[in-house]
């Protein structure tokens, strides 16, 4: 196992800037937390034929795409995503302030994985691999059941973006370095977009699938996080183009990876990024170590 990425939580400052009430915000983050397992009440739908057009014109190109360790990766960049966000907070300490950051945090993750998943459960899209012709692939499909109609939208892209950008506002309103803030958006965004392209990458969704997931992501947690902002947060400059960096250095790094098109490459024997936790002098954060 050797370093591949270290992603260091930076030291931060100033008072609480949010406008949190326990007495609400508790309540809500636990129902949230207890509320995931019910849309998979939601009854699946019996049998679902491949659909003749599809959202977007470039979904056509990635029909029938599969890769085992394109899944892998996304997936241990998806946790990532997630625990980066909390991972930088913690370095502020364990305040007050902490505590107020990670309620908010969960309302809008949570909330927007609550969305994601019931929304799968009612629109029944097939993933791009249920086009595959090859006996492997058809072989996984059918092991999966019905998750294999759930295709809209990304789960993997609505709650990596949800996180990015909760985390990114949540690290503003908190950090009084324009560097810093930078840093942090533009880390944070570029896994979140690795983590979408991986899953198109793999064959479990369609572009449209990644970019609306990103989409309804970004738009609820923008949307918790602003309700509780007393302080008006507004990004800089650098900031804004800390943001568009790393969705583009995102999606260039997550290209660039050879990945089999089919069942080539078993997970059991896909080489893996493993999340590792680190403690610093004056923070706190992870590492990435890759397992050859």
């Amino acid at each position: 196992m050797v370093p591949a990425l270290v992603v260091a939580a930076l030291a931060l400052s100033a008072p609480s800037p949010f406008r949190s009430d326990w007495v609400v915000d508790g309540p809500v983050a636990g129902a949230v937390i207890l509320a995931q397992p019910l849309p998979g009440l939601i009854p699946p739908a019996p049998s679902q034929q491949p659909w003749a057009t599809q959202i977007l014109p470039i979904d056509d190109a990635v029909k029938a795409n599969f890769s085992a360790r394109a899944a892998l990766r996304s997936d241990v960049l998806g946790t990532l995503s997630l625990t980066v966000p909390f991972a930088v907070q913690v370095g502020a300490g364990w305040d007050r302030s902490l505590g107020q950051a990670s309620v908010i945090y969960v309302e809008s993750v949570g909330g927007t994985m609550l969305v994601t998943e019931v929304v799968k459960r009612l629109v029944h899209r097939p993933r791009p691999y249920t086009y595959s012709d090859d006996p492997g692939v058809q072989a996984f499909a059918a092991r999966e059941g019905a998750d294999v109609n759930y295709s809209f939208f990304s789960g993997h892209s609505a709650s990596s973006f949800a996180a990015a950008v909760a985390g990114g506002y949540l690290f503003g309103l908190r950090s009084s370095s324009t560097k810093a803030r930078a840093l942090a958006w533009g880390g944070q965004l570029a896994l979140a977009t690795a983590t979408a392209n991986l899953r198109v990458r793999a064959g479990r969704h369609f572009y449209s699938d990644v970019i609306v997931g990103a989409l309804v992501g970004s738009a609820l947690s923008f949307g918790v996080v602003r309700l509780h902002d007393k302080a008006g947060y507004r990004p800089s400059g650098l900031e804004w183009g800390a943001m568009g960096a790393g969705v583009v250095a995102g999606a260039v790094l997550s290209a660039i990876p050879d990945y089999p098109r089919d069942v080539v490459v078993p997970l059991e024997q896909a080489s893996a990024f493993i999340p590792v936790p680190i403690v610093l002098d004056h923070g706190a954060g992870l590492g990435i170590v890759a397992a050859l």
